[in-house]
């Protein structure tokens, strides 16, 4: 009797995990070391004791940050950069007069910060953050 060859069926290849998960790790490490991470830090803030806004007899620098990332500043509307001529005119005369920065309903936080440290920058001392309610007059 004549016997013929009977072909196995085909082997199943083994796959391993452990060159994937070496892959990974080497990925991992990777991305840590080509990050960069920001050194963040905080705002120092006092706030002033409930009800008072400044000191006696000194009127109040009052500005409103407009949603249109303008800022209201003695009734005439001005773009960040054009605001620092006037604003350093009056910081210049008293440095410690009281900066009431109002922040209409939608503004970022970010502009905000831009313009508390454009405030700082001139030399403004006392300057306090508000959140104006919708309906507030804005002077």
């Amino acid at each position: 009797m004549i016997q013929f060859a009977t072909s196995k069926p085909p082997r199943r290849a083994l796959v391993s995990l452990t060159p994937l998960v070496d892959v990974v790790f080497i990925l991992l490490i990777f991305f840590m070391l080509a990050s960069s991470f920001n050194d963040w830090s905080g705002l120092r803030m006092s706030l002033p004791p409930p009800g008072t806004v400044g000191e006696e007899g000194q009127n109040p620098v009052t500005l409103t940050l407009t949603n249109g990332r303008g800022v209201l500043f003695g009734g005439n509307e001005f773009d960040g950069r054009d605001l620092a001529l006037p604003l350093g005119v009056v910081l210049r005369a008293n440095p410690d007069r009281p900066i009431i920065v109002r922040v209409a309903p939608g503004v970022t936080l970010q502009d905000s910060i831009d313009l508390l440290d454009m405030i700082d920058d001139l030399g403004g001392a006392d300057a306090t953050l508000v959140e104006q309610v919708d309906g507030e007059d804005s002077e």
